[in-house]
């Protein structure tokens, strides 16, 4: 190829390289009550917000956290969802805190991971997603009680 040729290929390769590009959707259309702003990161994202992405990180960027209806909760995975990033105390402690901050009830984390083939506990198995500061209380252990305690979440903030 002549050298004429080659530098318009490469001018077209910089161009495609600058294009914008969709971007996989990942959402809460959950939204906390005000009361709860505590729970959010220290970007002021709610944890429906932060949980929605860290499980957007094993389902190719892509997940939405729906509203509850009132008496509802969030489950855990079913068999077909099992995922590391389902099946972190993480994700269950984020996912019970946007339940909590709707003024839902949760589900125990022993019924959270029924479904779960290998789980995670005060882990997440993947990168942390951009733009996302995961508040420390999701890290706390929920294990030994089986359940997220919005108590001890909030003493961890604290401290």
């Amino acid at each position: 190829m002549s050298l004429k040729v080659l530098t318009i290929l490469g001018i077209i390769a910089n161009m495609i390289a600058v294009l914008p590009v969709a971007e996989a959707q990942t959402t809460s259309l959950a939204t906390c009550l005000p009361e709860f702003d505590w729970m959010n990161d220290s970007r002021n994202q709610s944890p429906c917000v932060v949980a929605a992405y860290m499980q957007g990180a094993c389902t190719n960027g892509e997940y939405i956290v729906q509203p509850l209806a009132p008496s509802y909760h969030y489950i855990g995975p079913t068999v077909k969802q099992d995922n590391p990033c389902q099946c972190s105390t993480v994700v269950y402690s984020l996912m019970s805190a946007c339940g909590m901050c709707q003024n839902r009830t949760i589900e125990g984390w022993s019924a959270w991971q029924t479904n779960c083939s290998v789980v995670y506990t005060q882990q997440f198995p993947e990168s942390i997603p951009f733009g996302i500061n995961v508040p420390g209380w999701a890290y706390l252990d929920v294990v030994t009680k089986d359940t997220f305690s919005a108590a001890a979440a909030k003493a961890d903030i604290c401290k």
